[in-house]
């Protein structure tokens, strides 16, 4: 029978097609789809603990997102090099001169293998950019670099750095307090093929590391010096969030010190680990822990971080941000704190943790009482000054 119109032939067609779940009824299929909608999210669980390996790719972006069938093109089409304009007041509408990648031309230090036009332009192929960029990054002559690190890791030591503003090494930023240590620092560290190693040796070996934390001018030296510039004594410094709870783990006996792996995920409160997420329009929990104490409690460094779920022991003692450039950690002290060592489920849980070693390496009360404070004192000197 002919059509006298598509819209005609199209509801026929519907018409025919064979129900979907044929035999079954409302509540059947609504049984099913729960069923398939579950099988899903466990299957999303199970993958979070598979192994996974992430690598950088250099080439285009493909019309598929499925890294398991990504593979390296066999040849790099020029095509794929965005062009880059200046925008004219910032305008996406008014694009500019086109410009290429480079580097810093306030430094003087020319890329390797750039051309006479322009040396500090890396190459316009796609091919080699990053390799020229890290060359330069680390070119003995390049002062930012080894500055910076050096700095870094002098104010993780004192809890102060060098130069003020260790993210602004501009004209915006503090001025350094010892410019001519941060200089010598910086060469040092170079000259000894950047050996970080080395350099965390020599500050920790140095007199000025290894100053008491007081003074015997301590009243006048609040009046000439008030904030230290010139180290005359040790400044005291607060464990951060993660040595904190690594110095418990310690305490208890459950630290794992194995290095390197996958991250870890581990216990987290139960209120913000079991919030509920929706993920491809299918409830699943936010956070899930790792099944064994031995992964849930190796060293805070290997944390797996969300950036949308901050850790409440962490956050409470002042874990950065992990959506901002933190450039020094706030050390301030609230409520929260004191009523988190009292009262959360991490303290309870480490608590009977150090009861249960107590009773396992003591018989008596007197001994186990001591062996207490034995652990507590030997755990804060290994620990460093606090």
């Amino acid at each position: 029978m002919p059509y006298k119109n598509l819209k005609d032939r199209k509801s026929d067609q519907v018409d025919q097609k064979p129900p979907r779940h044929v035999g079954l009824n409302e509540t059947e299929k609504g049984q099913l789809k729960v069923r398939e909608q579950d099988e899903w999210i466990w299957n999303r669980r199970r993958e979070r603990f598979l192994p996974m390996v992430q690598s950088v790719y250099n080439g285009p972006v493909p019309n598929f997102l499925n890294a398991r069938k990504l593979r390296m093109p066999v040849k790099v089409d020029s095509k794929w090099r965005p062009d880059s304009h200046v925008l004219t007041g910032g305008s996406l509408e008014a694009p500019g001169e086109e410009i290429t990648p480079g580097v810093l031309s306030a430094l003087g230090i020319p890329v390797n293998g750039s051309s006479k036009d322009d040396p500090f332009a890396t190459s316009e192929s796609l091919d080699g950019r990053r390799l020229a960029l890290a060359k330069w990054m680390t070119h003995p002559k390049n002062p930012l670099t080894a500055r910076s690190i050096v700095n870094r890791i002098w104010q993780y030591h004192f809890d102060k750095p060098i130069a003020g503003n260790p993210n602004n090494f501009g004209v915006k930023g503090s001025p350094p307090t010892h410019p001519e240590l941060i200089d010598w620092l910086a060469a040092d560290f170079v000259e000894n093929g950047w050996s970080i190693k080395r350099l965390h040796r020599l500050i920790l070996t140095s007199k000025t590391y290894q100053q008491s934390g007081r003074h015997p001018e301590q009243y006048k030296l609040a009046q000439e010096d008030p904030h230290n510039h010139l180290f005359a004594f040790f400044p005291n410094r607060r464990l951060t969030a993660e040595e904190l709870r690594d110095s418990m783990l310690h305490i208890t006996g459950e630290l794992n010190p194995l290095a390197g792996g996958l991250p870890i995920r581990p216990e987290m409160n139960m209120e913000v680990a079991l919030q509920p997420r929706m993920i491809q329009f299918s409830i699943a929990p936010t956070y899930l822990p790792n099944k064994n104490p031995e992964q849930r409690n190796r060293r805070s460094i290997y944390i797996y971080r969300i950036r949308g779920l901050a850790d409440p022991f962490l956050e409470t003692f002042n874990q950065p941000n992990p959506n901002d450039s933190c450039e020094i950690r706030d050390s301030a002290s609230v409520s929260p704190q004191a009523f988190t060592l009292m009262n959360s489920d991490l303290l309870t849980d480490r608590s009977i943790a150090l009861a249960l070693r107590l009773e396992k390496e003591m018989e008596t009360l007197p001994e186990q009482i001591q062996r207490a404070f034995q652990l507590i004192r030997r755990n804060a000197s290994e620990e460093g000054r606090s």
